[in-house]
């Protein structure tokens, strides 16, 4: 299914998979939207991003049924911005730090050792709740500028790590 190109939020339900959803909110430069009051299963697969684009996930649920780094936000992802959603883990319990299992991952690129990394910039997490994720909720590797605000971590291990 697609969606109207000139409209300026896409649904995830116009397409067939999240992966497409997003490549579609970043290509048209529109926001992807989750509707509220709305349960949205995410895929045993990383959705990576790596183009500018902003989610509005407000009163939505999103249930990341196991353990698998849901969205990683990669270098060319800069100025993106996440806000809301209630991003709750319902796979197995996992034991020790394993970042495969984040909710999100926000990182630049390291280039090797003795060469500087590519820095991702300026993304931002905000109004957002995570629930049962037992290790990151939100992760940071080479970033620069990049902030959460006003994120809850319900039963979490960490709410962010930069």
């Amino acid at each position: 299914m697609t969606c109207n190109d000139n409209r300026e939020h896409v649904w995830p339900e116009d397409f067939d998979n999240f992966q497409s959803a997003f490549d579609a909110a970043v290509s048209r430069g529109a926001e992807l939207r989750f509707r509220p009051n709305v349960t949205y299963t995410w895929p045993m697969t990383t959705v990576t991003v790596n183009g500018t684009i902003k989610v509005v996930a407000t009163g939505a649920r999103i249930e990341v049924p196991g353990a698998v780094l849901a969205l990683h936000m990669q270098t060319g992802a800069d100025a993106s911005e996440v806000d809301g959603g209630h991003w709750i883990y319902t796979g197995p319990l996992t034991n020790g730090y394993n970042g495969a299992s984040n909710a999100i991952r926000v990182t630049g690129t390291r280039n090797g050792p003795g060469v500087a990394p590519t820095f991702i910039e300026n993304v931002k997490i905000k109004n957002a709740t995570f629930g049962g994720f037992g290790n990151v909720a939100v992760e940071y590797q080479f970033a620069r500028n990049c902030s959460d605000e006003n994120i809850r971590c319900l039963r979490c291990g960490y709410a962010a790590v930069f």
